[in-house]
This record gives C-alpha cells, sequence and structure tokens, in this order.
C-alpha cells in the first residue's frame, strides 16, 4: 500500500500511521494481458473498502499497468466515498 485515506505522515489520535488501509483485505477484480495499442501490457486492478458504521466509506480502485519488454509501471487510483 503506498498510503492510506484518512492521513498521512505520523500517527494521529491513536490511528496507526497512513490510516488502516494497509491492513485491510483487497479484491483483485481483474488480470492479464492487452495487446492492442502502441505495446502490450500487462496489468491487474483490485479494490480495498475502508469503512467503519457510522463514519467513512472509502473505496479505492487500483489499476496496475507494466508495458512487456519495459522497465516502467503506472498506478492510477480512483477514490470513492460512498458514505454519506
Amino acid at each position: 500500500m503506498t498510503c492510506g485515506l484518512d492521513h498521512t505522515r505520523q500517527p494521529v489520535d491513536g490511528r496507526p500511521m497512513h490510516g488502516r488501509l494497509h491492513a485491510l483485505p483487497a479484491r483483485v477484480e481483474a488480470h492479464g494481458e492487452a495487446w492492442e495499442g502502441r505495446s502490450p501490457i500487462l496489468f491487474c486492478e483490485g479494490t480495498i473498502r475502508q469503512w467503519r458504521q457510522g463514519h467513512e466509506n472509502l473505496s479505492l480502485r487500483r489499476r496496475i499497468e507494466a508495458p512487456i519488454g519495459e522497465t516502467t509501471l503506472t498506478i492510477s487510483d480512483s477514490l470513492r466515498n460512498e458514505g454519506r
């Protein structure tokens, strides 16, 4: 996990560093290869949800792409507040 959804930097108010997200399970929703486009890529997509009753309901969707034969990675995140 690159960071949490609550806060960044040092632990605050008894919360762990970067929040609780790093200790929650994620769901892999897609993986494979894509051959269309300029260069083929390997990819993986997943979602992780941080939820507390009466508080936050946050959903982070992440896609990681790696061009085949290259030495780079692309990470794309989408965050939704599905709470109140």
